[in-house]
């Protein structure tokens, strides 16, 4: 199967034309588990050598490399993402180290703040070299989402605003939404909620241009969030029950946000005293953040159950 790939998709960066499966493709077959999916891999990267197209057999080093990232087999990850990177170095091929660069940035994400930063300042650097808008503005927002999560703000807005500056002009309206979207987090965390709202509203109209409506219940919430602490309480509980009630299986698709939409609806309720069912509806939350071990949701969750007590 692995001979048989002409090309493969590379971390998102460059959509390669191809009519056979990539193993991103492969790898979307709900019926493989993970370690079936590691043997798969495993014995893919074991033949790597016996592919004599070089350009092939790059290609397919990268991608086998970023499904090791996929599935989280850390020691194969870096091995394979080091092995490629240093082919690519040798043959001068930018691009494709700067796919590495981008794969280690999100390895480190969730880990090693610092690190992920520089790994995609490294690939955001490359692909600008290259004349690349598109992706360089890519990293540029993971780069801002880095420095939002490290608090400091005032850098995210200005990287966030260069990423804008660049996918305006190629009308990338999902990344626009998510660039405006990074900005009214921000506005939020500075207690400029006007300025928030301003941008969520932005962060919409992109969103509607994109066609992507799954994504409508996470910026209703986040719009909940600035109504509830400028204590504007009923347009708070109205963003908070339109996301609740898009989809009636955001429980299943995406229990995360249901959660932390369940906590924010019943502690707006607690606030304007409309107490009835809101410690079950707390109760559940926390019953879910738990089992998905959120614990930044976990701790706000207990602190609005405390409020129960306390009011």
């Amino acid at each position: 199967m692995l001979l048989s790939l002409a090309s493969c998709k590379n971390n998102n960066q460059v959509d390669h034309k191809n009519s056979k499966p990539s193993l991103d493709e492969i790898f979307s077959d709900t019926t493989l588990n993970k370690t079936q999916k590691k043997h798969f891999l495993d014995s893919a990267y074991a033949s790597i050598s016996t592919i004599e197209n070089d350009s092939l057999k790059n290609e397919n080093l990268l991608e086998i490399s970023y499904q090791y990232l996929k599935i989280r087999d850390s020691l194969k990850f870096l091995h394979s993402n080091l092995e490629a990177r240093n082919i690519f170095f040798k043959i001068k091929d930018s691009a494709r180290v700067a796919a590495t660069y981008w794969d280690l940035g999100n390895f480190y994400q969730s880990s090693t703040k610092d690190s992920a930063y520089f790994y995609y300042t490294n690939a955001q650097r490359i692909y600008q070299n290259l004349g690349d808008d598109f992706n360089s503005a890519r990293l540029l927002l993971n780069m801002a989402l880095v420095q939002k999560n490290v608090k400091d703000y005032t850098g995210s807005e200005v990287t966030t605003i260069k990423a804008i500056t660049l996918l305006k002009p190629l009308k990338k309206y999902k990344q626009l939404y998510s660039a405006y979207n990074n900005l009214g987090i921000i506005f939020n965390e500075l207690q400029e909620n006007d300025k928030a709202i301003e941008n969520y509203n932005i962060a919409l109209d992109y969103l509607y241009m994109s066609g992507r409506e799954y994504l409508y219940p996470s910026i209703w919430n986040n719009l909940g969030v600035v109504h509830q602490e400028s204590k504007r309480y009923n347009e708070a509980l109205s963003y908070f029950e339109r996301a609740m009630n898009y989809k009636e299986n955001l429980k299943t698709s995406d229990p995360e946000l249901y959660a932390m939409i369940l906590d924010n609806k019943a502690y707006v309720n607690l606030k304007t005293k409309d107490t009835l069912g809101i410690h079950k509806d707390f109760i559940e939350a926390l019953e879910i953040r738990k089992k998905l071990n959120i614990n930044g949701g976990i701790t706000i969750n207990q602190l609005h159950l405390l409020n129960i007590f306390w009011r």
